[in-house]
């Protein structure tokens, strides 16, 4: 091993354990953290996606949950070092950057004790994204059994929340513009399907069901009746829903649904009445998906309002605080700190998130129009300052944050989890903004000299 080579891996390894060894005293001082949803991903409920159960019937979860809490990590402190390892090799400032960032981030560290998918999650993208850098750059001598491996990393990854399967696609063709082969691109597509044909065959002898998880139609009502867009008008479907509902004997109380309040109707009272009736599980997914299909284009505005409105809170969520921040810092400069306070929700700095779209006009437009613009901005740096393997890495945690903040409202509803999960990915960023801000005041300063 040269040289070189021993630095990366030194400094990739000294990142990589200061990871593992922030979780692992918060492990130990505080312990780990369960949900209400826990105890469906231990036990392998039909619902969910296998690759969770699956780490959890290998660590023995349901009766030491401790072991999966200290695989989750293993695999945070790994994939910090591997991507640090890979950014070392192409830029060493940002390498330290980013590893520092992940070591200070104790969001990822909450998620990283949580006996939840979301650690593990962001974990394994984290490590996507390094071995889909590495494979860039070895993009002339990638042999077959490397890529058909990374098909099965990245199906795992997306598989572990279902709605980011159809990331492969675009995946597959990014791996096809940059090898130029229809042959490796195969490959890689060939252990994307062993994956998801393996998740389908063990949810098969599971449930019965030759499916990669529960159908959409459970995920899908939570928006057909937060976003207020559900009603017996919209078609036959809709108003089969309507009718059983209602023989129930109690009032559906459709306009009382908010976020919040949405898993004690839905799981609490629209799915055990649906049962009462006789409607089977299969039943209502596929009901309540076929009403969600009538409703969006009966709805439309009313739709692209919610989903709109979150997209953008999802987006600019994590700067929120930041933002918060500067306009304190600014505070004895009238001018700028009122510009930044009205980037900010009406709803207040202090008040729940959740009541971001009560109320019209409770989004402020300067804050869609602030978060969008910063979006199209960093986007453009990335793409024009910055060149090879980073950039590749800089667009890809960028899409993946947008793809999660896009999707995640419209198969789903907003969940705060959801987006705090992606903090390494917008680390990511910051990072790659601020090399890309450093290089331009080294180069006006060097012009000026």
């Amino acid at each position: 091993m040269t040289s070189p080579a021993r630095v990366a891996a030194a400094v990739a390894a000294l990142f990589g354990v200061a990871s593992f060894a922030r979780d692992a005293i918060l492990v130990l001082r505080n312990g780990y953290l369960t949900s209400p949803d826990t105890a469906g991903y231990l036990t392998g409920s039909w619902l969910r996606s296998r690759p969770y159960p699956v780490m959890a019937w290998l660590t023995d979860a349901t009766h030491h949950p401790e072991n999966l809490v200290w695989l989750q990590l293993v695999l945070g402190g790994a994939a910090t070092a591997a991507l640090v390892w890979l950014l070392w090799r192409n830029h060493r400032v940002l390498a330290v950057l980013v590893g520092v960032f992940f070591v200070l981030d104790f969001g990822w560290a909450t998620h990283d004790r949580q006996l939840l998918s979301e650690g593990p999650f962001v974990s394994f993208s984290v490590l996507s994204l390094a071995v889909l850098g590495y494979q860039y750059e070895q993009r002339h001598r990638v042999g077959a059994w490397g890529l058909a491996l990374a098909g099965i990393l990245f199906a795992w990854t997306c598989t572990i929340r279902p709605s980011n399967l159809y990331l492969l696609a675009p995946i597959a063709a990014f791996y096809f513009l940059f090898t130029r082969s229809w042959r490796k691109t195969a490959w890689l597509a060939a252990g994307m399907i062993v994956l998801l044909l393996a998740s389908a065959w063990l949810t098969l002898v599971q449930t019965g069901k030759f499916r990669i998880s529960g159908g959409t139609g459970y995920f899908v009502a939570f928006p057909l009746f937060s976003y207020q867009i559900f009603g017996p008008g919209n078609g036959p479907v809709s108003a089969q829903l309507d009718s059983t509902l209602r023989a129930c004997g109690a009032d559906p109380d459709y306009a009382g649904v908010s976020i919040l309040t949405s898993n004690d109707h839905i799981w609490g009272h629209y799915i055990p009445c649906l049962q009462s009736e006789g409607w089977s599980v299969d039943r209502i997914d596929q009901d309540f998906t076929a009403a969600y299909e009538e409703a969006v284009p009966r709805h439309p505005a009313e739709w692209f309002r919610s989903w709109g409105g979150w997209f953008v809170i999802g987006l600019g969520y994590p700067p929120r605080e930041g933002i918060k921040l500067a306009a304190k810092a600014f505070e004895h400069v009238p001018v700028v700190g009122r510009a930044l306070q009205k980037m900010l929700p009406s709803y207040g700095a202090d008040a729940d998130l959740y009541q971001a779209m009560s109320g019209a006009g409770s989004l402020s437009w300067q804050y869609v129009v602030a978060v969008l613009a910063a979006l199209l901005v960093i986007a453009a740096l990335f793409w024009s300052r910055t060149g090879g393997t980073v950039r590749v890495i800089a667009l890809s945690a960028l899409t993946l944050v947008v793809y999660v903040c896009a999707t995640v409202p419209a198969g789903h509803v907003f969940l705060q989890r959801y987006v705090e999960v992606m903090s390494p990915m917008h680390a990511l960023v910051v990072a790659v903004l601020l090399v890309i801000a450093g290089e331009f005041v080294y180069r006006w300063r060097y012009r000026r000299t």
